[in-house]
Order: structure tokens, then sequence, then C-alpha cells
């Protein structure tokens, strides 16, 4: 909860980015690509991102881009979150050696 150092992503309340997630999969199917973060009083915990373009007949690279708003009332600090890629086989199929899903942990700061 306290942690510090350099490396550290740090934004000010109304700032804007965009982050872009690259996946590589087999699967024709497109992935899906969330970012998390600890629900808020809205009930907001999870959003998806938009698949910007796909290169490839298999494997597919494909790129995925999402921008943020840091909304105003977000509270000054340290937080962490984490982005997630799963492939539409690991999602809708029971058999275990379709899955493929990967989980990025990115801690971060609010400094105003």
């Amino acid at each position: 909860m306290r942690f510090g150092g350099s490396g550290i992503p740090s934004f000010n309340k109304g700032e804007q980015l965009t982050v872009k997630v690259y996946t590589t999969s087999q699967m024709a199917d497109t992935d899906y690509v969330a970012f998390h973060w600890a629900r808020n009083t809205f009930g907001f915990h999870r959003v998806p991102f938009v698949l910007e373009s796909q290169t490839g007949m298999g494997p597919f690279e494909r790129v995925y881009t999402k921008t943020f708003s840091i909304y105003q009332n977000h509270l000054t600090g340290c937080f962490n979150s984490f982005i997630s890629a799963s492939t539409h086989e690991s999602l809708y199929n029971d058999d275990p050696s379709k899955f493929a899903s990967d989980e990025v942990g990115i801690p971060y700061k609010i400094l105003n």
C-alpha cells in the first residue's frame, strides 16, 4: 500500500492516457482484453479495450487500445490494477488444452 520508488507511472487528476496492448494468437477469433481495477463507488471495475488492427494469417498479430481519463474525484495515492488478455476459446470452450490467458499487473500513483 505504501510502495514508492522510481519507474511507477504517475498521473494527475484529469490527465488522459492511451494504453496499447499487443497480442499474438493462433485463433481467428479476436481476443478479449480488459483493464481491471478496484471497484469504485459506482461499481465499475473493468473496461474492455478496442481492437485497433490485426495482421497475419495465423499467427494473428493484434493491437488493442484504450484511452483513459483520470477522473477528478480519484483519490490521491498509490493504487494497483491489471490488464488481462484471453482468447475466445479460453472463455467459451471447456477444453483445458485451448486455454490461453495473460495478465500484467500495473501499480500507479495519482499525484493531485
